[in-house]
């Protein structure tokens, strides 16, 4: 058997940051890719002149977070671009209309819905009780209109999911922690407790630091090499990979969870009954290309999100209007998502429906009087987990049970979907195995 110390599953972004972060801290690391390329979901394509995302098309950017940490590490801090000025332009689409949010909130809401937004620093913070879900939070500190018509958009474009299944304190930590900290959203915000971070990009397309990142590791990343079985062996682990079996110090597994539960259900079928229980969104892109005269005005801006019954599609983004170099001059990218928790079954329509789908949506809201030059469809049949009701106490079971196994878990199904997040909790994790292997010698 060959040896080494950490066995990473998985070549997505956290198992390559976390490999990335061991080795740092002169970890000896094992990297097992079934795919025959790093990065998962991150990852980006050109053609023709068009630079194409197949999955997240920015990031929020903490100067001290993780994910800069990564991105430096894989000598790409030159490369990290600021959007154009006009991307602080986004939009709700309702009852036809593209409204400015938060300057135009007030077409979305109404009078009495914007009353009763301006009324939250008076709520009472909650202190007790079951998790909420994010429209039952949303909803007693801000009123109904805001939950169902800004924060169902919202949780449509960062979750694909259902506000009324989402659960508040983990898929959207930082608004409870306001409430909590603050007493008020409204207040935190107005008080410095609350400041965004800003969008940024990668010159070249996000796939750029997956790829930099597996080649830093070398010889340690062997893709097309999925793991089949894990054992325990003594005080270590034998990993089955390839057709070969490795000894390993630590195995810390960052693959999808339905993945992830096959490869621990031999060990422990509560664990994997846990894990095979997180569900996730199904999601489909649709990125349209045009010539700007197609549009009465060309779009401007980072896009425009749909509430529940507005539109057919979650929304649309405007690529072209936020990054350089992502069309070529004189074209315009357009990308919209379609499905989710609100329409499941949209991955499974043909290309020709869900292109059809996307331009009908484009024609109606902006405009489009042509046919598009080009389009590309990607699907994604497990695209989001969803951080439903009870996920908190599910992920600490998975916690204790994985502990329980000397088996290490980070990746999205559990402390954050963004890409800072998986960064941030694959670096924490990485640390953790380092320590304890350091205990442990």
């Amino acid at each position: 058997m060959s040896a080494a110390p950490v066995v990473v599953v998985g070549a997505g972004l956290a198992g390559l940051v976390a490999a990335t972060e061991l080795r740092r801290r002169g970890v000896d690391v094992l990297c097992f890719e079934a795919a025959a390329r790093p990065g998962g979901k991150v990852h980006t394509v050109h053609e023709d002149g068009y630079q194409l995302e197949w999955g997240p098309q920015s990031f929020l950017w903490e100067e001290d977070g993780a994910l800069a940490r990564a991105i430096a590490s894989a000598g790409l801090a030159g490369e990290v671009l600021e959007p154009h000025p006009a991307a602080r332009k986004r939009y709700v689409l309702w009852k036809g209309r593209l409204c400015r949010v938060p300057s135009e909130a007030w077409r979305v809401l109404g009078f009495s819905g914007l009353l009763r937004a301006l009324w939250e620093p008076l709520v009472p913070r909650r202190r007790r009780g079951p998790p909420e879900s994010v429209e039952a939070f949303v909803r007693r500190r801000f009123g109904r209109d805001v939950a169902r018509r800004l924060f169902d958009a919202l949780a449509s474009g960062v979750f694909a999911g259902d506000p009324a299944r989402l659960e508040a304190h983990t898929a959207f930590a930082r608004m409870t922690e306001l409430e909590r900290d603050f007493g008020s959203v409204v207040r935190a915000a107005l008080g410095g407790g609350f400041r965004p971070r800003p969008l940024r990009g990668l010159r070249g397309g996000l796939g750029r630091l997956p790829q930099a990142l597996a080649e830093g590791l070398g010889d340690a990343l062997r893709l097309e090499t999925p793991v089949t079985a894990l054992r325990r062996s003594g005080v270590g682990w034998e990993v089955e990979a390839g057709g070969r079996a490795h000894a390993a110090a630590a195995v810390l597994v960052t693959v999808p969870a339905d993945a992830a539960a096959e490869l621990v259900r031999p060990l422990d079928a509560e664990l994997a009954g846990l894990l095979a229980g997180i569900p996730y969104a199904a999601l489909a892109s649709v990125t349209l290309a045009y010539e700007p005269a197609a549009f009465p005005e060309e779009p401007e801006g980072f896009g425009f999100l749909v509430p529940r019954g507005q539109g057919d599609i979650l929304g649309c983004l405007f690529p072209s209007a936020v990054f350089p170099g992502v069309a070529p001059e004189g074209r315009l990218q357009l990308r919209t998502m379609l499905g989710g928790r609100r329409d499941p079954g949209a991955v499974s329509q043909s290309d020709e429906a869900l292109v059809a789908r996307a331009r009908a949506s484009v024609e109606e809201v902006l405009g489009a009087g042509w046919a598009p030059e080009r389009a590309w469809v990607v699907r994604h049949p497990r695209a989001i987990p969803q951080y439903e009701l009870g996920h908190g106490e599910r992920v600490r079971a998975i916690e204790a049970r994985a502990a329980k196994l000397g088996l290490w878990l980070t990746g999205n199904p559990y402390r954050g979907v963004s890409l800072g997040d998986v960064a941030r909790d694959a670096e924490a994790t990485a640390e953790a195995v380092a320590a304890r292997l350091g205990a442990l010698a």
